[in-house]
């Protein structure tokens, strides 16, 4: 992929994506800055700084990078150096939340800025409100146009890089609320993922992590402190997080010097992409050691039949199918499942099935039918005698019980 060809694909993506994208390379002082969304130009003086910082932070920079300055700024970076030498191409800056006046004041009162706070304000209002989750997904959608390799979205947030500031004499004030990584915004948030920690799955905890979060008000920990109210949410999530862990096998002990760890570093932060990054990492952290605790439990042939088992839930899971996965002789496997995992196989099948059952349950509003068709059970009378055998009650009432109650999913 030649310059021109470079250049064409970042105009592709500001205009399919509405991010600024900037495309550089530093040996012929080429720069290609497409803003569609922005009428602030890669000229004015903030935006320069912006450019150089994104500069500074792409090199050694493989996969994408996601990098944030000020607190509030954030841009995700690409060196493209397989492609053409020392270049690099940046997506960004972008908001995670709306900027408001009294955000502007405290970042004036706080860093000290060479510009006016008219020039401040002007260049912060133009920069578009994105999700971390669709800066993020730009960033692979980037890399995959350029190299044809797929990412995991944990590739691209362990090369997260967060501007590290000298600590003022008082944090920032409270700003307006922002709809990012926050425990109390939404129960049924916090209980998806929750219920991800718990079950060992981290890549899909940490794509709830960057989920889009649900409207409404969140919590303020901290009456006068911004950054002291995000690290008490932290805190608060880091905690549940903990709980899940030990709910899904983790040993108490080390999920107490996990959350111990995780905590203490929540304290050293400075800013609130940093303290956010922290709280990505204890998720990220805690499901993927409840994911080995779950795995060693068992010899290597029944893991590979408890993976398929969650890969193809909602398919129909024989013993003749499972064996052949297992590569052994159906009765074999067999009676090794059941000494192993202590129920047969059957059993554990129907209990993930109608667990599953119980999500979609409580959080879709697919009928009864619907849900028992989806998850290969072919006799409604069938799926609903399995169901009250595990739950203690039939899908309609169990389903009656979750909208009164509001209970969560661990």
């Amino acid at each position: 992929m030649n310059k021109d060809e470079l250049s064409y694909l970042c105009k592709i993506m500001a205009e399919s994506t509405d991010l600024p994208v900037f495309f550089y390379v530093s040996n012929n002082e080429t720069r290609a800055f497409f803003s569609a969304p922005l009428t602030v130009g890669g000229q004015h003086p903030l935006m320069e700084q912006s450019i150089k910082y994104m500069a500074a932070k792409s090199e050694g920079t493989a996969l994408p990078a996601l990098i944030h300055s000020y607190s509030i700024e954030n841009s995700l970076v690409l060196k493209t150096d397989e492609l053409i030498n020392d270049s690099w191409i940046g997506l960004g800056p972008v908001l995670f939340s709306p900027i408001t006046e009294q955000l502007i004041s405290g970042l004036m009162n706080d860093y000290t800025f060479s510009h006016s706070g008219d020039t401040v304000r002007a260049y912060y209002e133009q920069l578009p409100v994105v999700s971390r989750h669709k800066l993020v997904q730009a960033g692979k959608l980037l890399y995959y146009s350029l190299y044809q390799k797929t990412l995991e979205t944990s590739e691209v947030l362990k090369n997260e890089q967060v501007e590290m500031l000298a600590k003022t004499e008082a944090d920032l004030h409270v700003a307006s609320k922002r709809k990012e990584l926050n425990f109390h915004a939404d129960p049924l948030h916090e209980q998806i993922l929750l219920q991800l920690v718990k079950e060992g799955r981290k890549e899909a905890a940490m794509e709830q992590i960057l989920a889009p979060p649900p409207e409404g008000d969140l919590g303020v920990l901290a009456r006068n402190s911004y950054v002291r109210s995000q690290k008490n949410l932290a805190i608060s999530g880091i905690t549940l997080a903990c709980r899940a862990a030990m709910k899904g096998g983790l040993h108490y002990e080390l999920a107490y010097s996990i959350s111990d760890l995780y905590i203490q570093h929540i304290e050293d932060t400075y800013n609130v992409n940093d303290t956010n990054k922290v709280l990505a990492e204890a998720i990220g952290e805690f499901a993927g050691r409840v994911r080995v605790v779950k795995q060693k439990k068992f010899s290597r042939s029944i893991n590979q039949c408890l993976t398929y088992i969650y890969q193809h839930l909602y398919e129909e899971l024989t013993l003749e199918k499972l064996a052949e996965v297992a590569n052994l002789h159906p009765s074999y496997l067999s009676t090794t499942f059941k000494l192993e995992v202590g129920q047969t196989l059957i059993e554990y099948v129907h209990q993930e099935k109608i667990e599953e059952a119980k999500k979609l349950l409580h959080l879709t509003e697919h009928s009864i039918p619907e849900i028992a068709a989806m998850l290969s059970f072919h006799d409604q009378s069938y799926f609903t005698k399995i169901f009250k055998r595990s739950a203690g009650m039939t899908p309609s009432v169990y389903r009656k019980q979750q909208s009164f109650s509001g209970d969560d999913l661990l």
